[in-house]
C-alpha cells in the first residue's frame, strides 16, 4: 500500500513538472508574442511622432528632436526590462529542471536530445555535452527485462509521434544502459510536446533509477522471509515448532486420507534431561539439544518431518508408512543413535528418550487426536522404565490423565501436610551399634495410600517442585530429631537426601535456617550428594561444600560407584563418606565384578581417610563379606526396615536403655 501510494504522488508529480514544462514553453513564445506587438506599437506610435515633428520642425526642431530622443530611451528600457523578465524566468526553469531528483531530458521533433538536467547525466554516466544534440535512442540505450535492446521504433521517445495530445508512454519493467555499458532498472514516462497551435514540438522523458527502491524492496522481502522462518521454527534447533509441525501434520493427514494411505506420529522425549541442565548449566543443555536435533534429522527420510515443540519435546511425522512395523523400526533406530555418546564442550554425555507411536487412522484422524495419542504412549513409554518406546492403546489415555492429576496433587501435598519422613537406621556391624539413619520421604495420598518416592520424585524434580520439598524434609528431620534429643534419646546424626536443583539453589543459606530454626547441632546433619552432581570440576561446587563444612556438617557421596567422578577432583572435596550402591552390594558374593568393584571402593575409602557406609545389605553372607574387607557401617534390611517417627523413637529408646546397661 505504501508503495502504490509513492507511486501515485509520483505520477502526480510526474505529470505536474510535464505540465509545468509545457508551461514554460508556451509562456516563452507568448513573451516573444508580446514583446513584438508591444513593438510594433511603440514603433508605429514613433511613426506618427515622427510625423508629427517633422510637421511642427519648423516651429522647434530642437524640441522635437529632444522629445524623439526621450522616447527612444524609454523604448529602449521598456525593451531591456521585458528581456530581463524573459532570461529570470528561463533561469528559474533550468534552476528548477536541475535541482529535480529525477532524470529529465528534452527532445526535439526530430528525436535530438535539446536538454539534459544533471540527475540524467549522473544516472546515465556521461557529461551533459556527452547527450545533447544525440540521437535520443543512442544516447538512452532501452534494454527489455529479457536483456535485449528495443527496436528505434519502440523507444518511449518515439512512441510519443504517434500518441496523441494528452497521452504519455510509461514502464517500470525496463532498465536503461550508461556510458560504460552497465545497466539500471527504471521507472520512465514519455510525455510529447505540443506549440500552442497543436503542432508537435518534441517529448521530454522523465525517469528514475529504481535500484535502491529494489534494494530496498529485497532486504524487505529477506527480512519477511526471517520473520516467517523465526515465527514458524523453533530458534535454537532451526527445526519445524509447534505451529509449523501442526501445519504439515493437518496436510500429511489430507495426503493419506485421499491415496488411502497409512502415517504414525512418533512423540519424542529426552529421558531426565532437566538433571543436565541442572548440574551442568543451560547452556550446555542447548547444545545437547542441537546436537540431539542434528542426530534425529540425520537418520530421517526427506518425506519425515522432525519438529521441537519446546524443551526436550520433539515430534516426528513418518508419512507413507503403509507397513505397520516401519514406526518400530525407526524408533529402534532413533533411540540407538541417542544412546551413543554426545561430546558437548569438555563433557561426554549420554541421553535416552522415550517414545509414544500414534498411527492414522486408526489412533485418531485429526491433529489435536493423533498428537494427544502419541503423548500418552510417550508417557507410558516412561512408566516402562523409560528408554524404549510405545504404540498406543486406549487405555493409556487415562494413565495420561492420572499423570496429570498426579501432579496438581503433588502440588498440594505440601500445603495438605501429606508428606511423612521415615527413617532407615544405620549400624555398626561390629558391634550392632545404632549410629545414624537416613530420612527417606514417603507421600500419603489420601486415596493411593503410602507412595514410594520412585513414583513421585522424578515428577516432582521434572516439575521443580523437589526444592520445596527437599526443604520440609531437611526441616523436619532436623525439628524430629531434636526433639529426641530433647527427650533424653540418645543422640544420632540424621542424613539428608540432597537433589541437583537444592545444590544449585543458595543450600548453604537454607541450611543454616534450617539449623537456626531447629536448634540442632550442625555435627547431627549429614548431607548425602549423588556422585553425578560432581561430575565437573567446578570451583563453586568446592566452595559450597567447604560453606558447609565449616558450620560443622557432615558430607557424603550417596551412590558412589554409578557416576563418573575423577579421584584426582575427589581428593579436592570435603567428603567424610561414600556409600556403596546397593546394586553393587547385592550380588557381592556371587558376583565377582560386584565384589571387585566393593572392594576397590572400600580401600579407596581407608586410603582417602573416609568412612564407607554399604546400602541394601540384606542376608548375612553380605555382612561377613563387608566386615571382611573392613567396611563396618551399613543400612538395609538385614539389620532393619524404615520406619516411622515414632517407631524409630521407640527403638532410639531401647538404644539408649542398651547403652546406658552397658555403661
Amino acid at each position: 500500500e505504501d508503495r502504490i501510494e509513492l507511486l501515485r504522488q509520483r505520477m502526480v508529480l510526474e505529470k505536474s513538472l510535464q505540465e509545468s514544462y509545457a508551461g514554460l514553453e508556451s509562456l516563452n513564445v507568448a513573451l516573444a508574442q508580446l514583446t513584438q506587438s508591444r513593438l510594433d506599437v511603440l514603433g508605429k506610435q514613433a511613426e506618427l511622432w515622427l510625423e508629427y515633428a517633422l510637421e511642427k520642425i519648423k516651429n522647434g526642431a530642437l524640441v522635437v528632436l529632444t522629445v524623439f530622443v526621450i522616447i527612444g530611451a524609454v523604448i529602449s528600457l521598456l525593451v531591456r526590462r521585458q528581456v530581463r523578465h524573459i532570461f529570470l524566468l528561463q533561469r528559474d526553469k533550468e534552476l528548477i529542471l536541475d535541482a529535480a531528483g529525477d532524470g529529465i531530458v528534452g527532445v526535439d521533433k526530430r528525436g535530438r536530445v535539446t536538454f539534459v538536467n544533471p540527475a540524467a547525466a549522473q544516472m546515465l554516466g556521461s557529461e551533459t555535452h556527452e547527450l545533447l544534440h544525440r540521437d535520443v535512442a543512442q544516447a538512452i540505450p532501452v534494454i527489455l527485462a529479457n536483456g535485449e535492446n528495443v527496436m528505434e521504433q519502440d523507444h518511449p521517445v518515439y512512441q510519443t509521434l504517434r500518441l496523441k495530445k494528452g497521452f504519455s508512454a510509461r514502464s517500470d519493467l525496463e532498465s536503461f544502459r550508461r556510458r560504460d555499458g552497465t545497466m539500471f532498472s527504471v521507472e520512465y514516462v514519455a510525455t510529447p510536446l505540443f506549440g500552442a497551435a497543436g503542432q508537435h514540438e518534441g517529448a521530454v522523458l522523465i525517469f528514475k533509477d529504481l535500484t535502491e527502491q529494489q534494494q530496498a524492496e529485497q532486504r524487505l522481502e529477506e527480512k519477511k522471509q526471517l520473520l516467517d522462518h523465526m515465527s514458524n521454527h523453533d530458534s535454537l534447533t532451526g527445526l519445524p515448532n509447534r505451529r509449523l509441525f501442526k501445519d504439515r501434520l493437518y496436510h500429511a493427514i489430507e495426503r493419506s486420507r485421499r491415496k488411502f494411505n497409512d502415517m504414525s506420529v512418533l512423540f519424542i522425549d529426552l529421558d531426565r534431561f532437566k538433571k543436565i541442565n541442572d548440574s551442568l548449566g543451560h547452556e550446555v543443555g542447548d547444545k545437547l539439544l542441537v546436537a540431539v536435533a542434528n542426530r534425529l534429522q540425520s537418520h530421517l527420510r526427506r518425506s519425515d518431518t522432525l519438529a521441537r515443540l519446546g524443551g526436550d519435546e520433539f515430534v516426528l511425522i513418518l508419512e507413507e508408512s503403509s507397513r505397520s512395523h516401519l514406526a518400530a523400526v525407526m524408533a529402534r533406530n532413533l533411540l540407538n543413535e541417542l544412546s551413543k555418546v554426545f561430546d558437548v564442550d569438555s563433557h561426554r554425555l549420554f541421553v535416552t528418550a522415550s517414545i509414544g507411536i500414534s498411527r492414522y487412522p486408526h489412533d485418531a484422524q485429526d491433529v489435536t487426536g493423533l498428537m494427544s495419542s502419541a503423548d500418552a504412549a510417550m508417557y507410558h513409554a516412561k512408566s516402562r522404565g523409560r528408554n524404549n518406546f510405545q504404540y498406543y492403546a486406549p487405555e493409556m489415555n487415562g494413565r495420561a490423565q492420572e499423570f496429570l492429576e498426579m501432579e496438581t496433587q503433588l502440588r498440594d501435598a505440601l500445603e495438605q501436610e501429606q508428606f511423612e519422613i521415615y527413617y532407615q537406621p544405620q549400624y555398626d556391624m561390629r558391634d550392632n551399634t545404632l549410629v545414624g539413619a537416613e530420612a527417606l520421604l514417603r507421600w500419603n495420598h489420601p486415596r493411593l495410600g503410602l507412595v514410594p518416592p520412585g513414583d513421585f520424585i522424578t515428577l516432582a524434580e521434572e516439575t521443580g517442585l523437589i526444592v520445596p520439598i527437599g526443604k520440609w524434609v531437611l526441616a523436619q528431620a532436623c525439628r524430629q530429631n531434636q526433639d529426641w534429643i530433647n527427650d533424653g534419646l540418645t543422640p544420632v546424626r540424621i542424613a539428608v537426601n540432597i537433589s541437583i536443583a537444592q545444590f544449585r539453589s543458595d543450600l548453604s543459606q537454607t541450611v543454616e535456617e534450617v539449623l537456626d530454626q531447629s536448634g540442632m547441632a550442625p555435627q547431627l546433619l549429614e548431607l548425602e550428594i549423588t556422585e553425578s552432581m560432581l561430575m565437573e570440576d567446578d570451583e563453586n561446587t568446592i566452595l559450597l561444600l567447604n560453606s558447609l563444612k565449616e558450620k560443622g556438617l557432615h558430607i557424603s557421596i550417596d551412590d558412589f560407584g554409578t557416576g563418573y567422578s575423577s579421584l584426582s577432583y575427589l581428593r579436592r572435596l570435603p567428603v567424610d563418606k561414600l556409600k556403596i550402591d546397593r546394586s553393587f552390594i547385592t550380588d557381592v558374593v556371587h558376583n565377582e565384578s560386584d565384589a571387585a568393584i566393593a572392594g576397590s571402593i572400600i580401600a579407596l575409602g581407608q586410603n582417602m581417610d573416609l568412612r564407607v557406609l554399604a546400602e541394601g545389605v540384606e542376608n548375612e553372607a553380605q555382612r561377613d563379606f563387608l566386615v571382611q574387607h573392613q567396611c563396618y557401617i551399613a543400612q538395609g534390611f538385614f539389620y532393619a526396615r524404615p520406619m516411622n517417627a515414632e517407631d524409630f523413637a521407640e527403638l532410639l529408646g531401647k538404644h539408649h536403655s542398651e547403652t546406658m546397661e552397658k555403661s
